[in-house]
């Protein structure tokens, strides 16, 4: 095909690294498209937009790439072109180019499988923590083959395109290469100001779609670009009083007074003597309530103790998580706050001295403790706690376990409760009652565990092993705990941090957010099966109306067992946010350019003011939450 297309010099020499860089992207899209082949849509038009949308950001792409080849053949003497030392460099150069952009490809199809999604602001978080991600591909993959796999692929595409790499056209003069690499640089300024990621959604509603359609590089750098979003500057807004009107009414109940007219401070004044129980929060790592359901999980029940716990305690199946990242379930139960467009408060700057669920306790004077069993510097997880009233534990603190099994997230589940237990007894030995928060890693990739502790083998189960091994840890928590001196005044929260997949045809798909929240304390609470749907950040407020604290909250969840509590839950992917009535099934989401779109049992409706109402909770929620940096210092 390239040898019936006549160029003059330089576009010739640049040609065989972009239709090499386009065939790669076609190959990527033909493979993913067959992994989830049954959730895309077919028809014509779809198909050419995807064919538009891929084509023009892989060119893109490609223009941005080829800047330093660029410079090399504008540098480079014209007596030494087509010499052997440039067919060498040349040779060279598209090896590495051949390379990186195959593991490219082999590393977008893993991140599909894990996310069933592109490059996005996930592979942006994760590129921070090198050791993490080497670390996973290393414990989750064979890299040895994935090395070779790339090196063969760069051998071969070099050997391939070897005589087109250096064309017979004449060497122009330095003046005439200047006046192609100029317009290059010209044609890379007006991509980067003309076109952005939002290119992408002319392909249709269908995420799937939308994400295959994205060429995977394009993406990620969109996302690095993209990583703090300011609200006011991008979603719709309405006036601060307004918004707090919303609010105020929305969460008013009968033991709240609220303290002024700016904010959404309020004093809660159970009528009822406070209940100083210790407080275990267990955040569980990617458990959704899909594993409840067995015809799931190949009809077995791979988490009967939480099935026990569940009945034996206060069960909520019907808990939509805030994210699908730990960091929104962490800022959920800390901040009690809806997830905000772009990185979460916990990896934001100047998040110290906020208003947290740590400073509740800590003015009652508890011991309050965040614990973790990887190294707590990822995702800036121990700087936030460190900073809001809480002392941190982490896989430094592990002198004093006999460490069963480690992955590079961190100690299994049972080395990690072992800790638990440990950090309980020194707090019971002061006499000093205690808040625990802890995140679980076991059902994590690569979905390793201790042998010999469930019935199904570590190395070969894949997720469901780590479910029921994660499962299997929780309920030998729970025995071990009921023999010691504080179980009895203990109340356990075991809610997992967000499902183990965001997927859908939708930018948000609120049904891969729902998760369980179960409180278990045989001594304090009562077996209740509640159904009524519940927002993630309702999880705390519910609690500590259990335990009748009088407090001030700036949460903006509120306690479920209220008469008058109304449904309304919160999801959000990064960009797009959404508040959702799940007793009615109407959803509003909001997103970047001041956009808006609602839904009615999954189905799209263009009457907007038909919703208007809850367009307005949802503004006045996300605008005032915006302003964390004011409404949640502590004063």
């Amino acid at each position: 095909m390239l040898s019936k297309i006549k160029l003059n010099y330089l576009p010739c020499r640049c040609v065989p690294f972009l239709f090499l860089l386009l065939i790669f992207e076609i190959l990527v899209n033909l493979i993913l498209t067959f992994v989830d082949f049954p959730k895309f849509d077919f028809s014509l038009v779809i198909f050419i937009k995807m064919l538009l949308v891929m084509f023009v950001q892989t060119i893109i792409v490609g223009l941005h790439m080829l800047l330093p080849y660029s410079l090399y053949l504008i540098l480079l003497p014209s007596k030494l072109h087509k010499s052997k030392i440039d067919k060498i460099f040349t040779y060279i150069i598209f090896f590495v180019f051949t390379s990186i952009n195959f593991f490219s490809l082999v590393s977008e199809v893993i991140f599909w499988s894990e996310f069933e999604c592109t490059f996005n602001f996930i592979a942006v978080d994760y590129l921070v923590y090198t050791r993490e991600v080497i670390g996973n591909i290393v414990q989750s993959f064979s890299l040895p083959l994935i090395v070779l796999g790339v090196l063969l692929v760069g051998i071969l595409g070099t050997f391939m395109f070897r005589k087109k790499l250096v064309c017979e056209s004449p060497v122009p003069r330095l003046a005439e290469r200047l006046k192609y690499s100029i317009v290059l640089v010209l044609l890379c300024v007006l991509s980067f100001f003309s076109f952005d990621i939002k290119m992408s959604e002319l392909v249709g509603e269908n995420t799937y779609n939308v994400e295959v359609a994205k060429n995977g590089a394009y993406s990620f750098f969109s996302a690095f670009l993209n990583n703090e979003i300011n609200y006011k500057d991008f979603y719709i807004v309405n006036s601060k009083k307004s918004n707090l009107d919303i609010l105020k009414d929305k969460l008013k109940q009968d033991d709240a007074e609220f303290l002024d007219e700016n904010s959404i401070a309020r004093r809660i004044s159970p009528a009822e003597k406070e209940i100083k129980a210790n407080l275990i929060i267990v955040l569980m790592e990617s458990l959704g309530m899909k594993y409840f359901d067995k015809s799931m999980t190949n009809n077995n029940d791979i988490v009967p103790n939480l099935r026990k716990l569940a009945a034996e305690g206060m069960f909520f199946p019907k808990t939509y998580a805030n994210g699908t990242r730990s960091v929104r379930g962490i800022e959920s139960v800390s901040l009690g706050a809806p997830p905000l467009p772009g990185a979460s408060i916990v990896r934001k700057r100047n998040n110290g001295n906020l208003y947290t669920i740590g400073s509740i306790f800590r003015e009652k004077d508890y011991e309050t403790k965040w614990i973790y069993g990887g190294y707590g510097y990822f995702d800036n997880m121990n700087e936030f706690f460190r900073v809001n009233d809480f002392e941190v534990r982490d896989r430094m603190n592990t002198a004093s376990i006999k460490i069963q099994h480690e992955t590079v997230w961190g100690i299994c589940d049972e080395d990690l409760f072992t800790m638990c237990i440990e950090e309980a007894d020194k707090s019971c030995e002061k006499n000093k009652p205690f808040l625990q928060v802890i995140l679980t890693t076991s059902n994590h990739r690569p979905f390793t565990y201790p042998e010999n502790k469930i019935d199904l083998p570590p190395y070969k189960s894949g997720r469901q092993g780590a479910v029921k091994y994660a499962d299997y840890a929780i309920g030998d928590f729970v025995k071990r705990s009921s023999s010691k001196p504080w179980f009895d005044n203990t109340i356990f929260v075991f809610m997992a941090d967000h499902g183990p997949s965001s997927a859908g045809k939708l930018k948000l798909n609120p049904e891969s957010h729902v998760v369980p929240l179960i409180i278990y304390a045989p001594s304090i609470v009562k077996p209740a099966e509640i159904n009524t749907p519940i927002s993630q950040i309702d999880a705390v407020p519910t609690v500590l109306g259990i335990m009748k604290f009088n407090y001030v909250s700036r949460f903006y969840g509120k306690d479920v067992m209220k008469s008058d509590y109304e449904s309304t839950c919160f999801v959000a992917n990064y960009q797009h946010v959404g508040l959702l009535k799940p007793l009615t099934a109407s959803f509003v989401t909001m997103s970047p350019g001041r956009k808006i779109e609602c839904y009615k049992n999954s189905e799209k409706k263009s009457d907007v003011a038909a919703f208007q109402s809850q367009i307005d909770e949802a503004i006045a929620y996300y605008q005032e939450a915006s302003e964390w940096r004011t409404n949640m210092k502590i004063k």
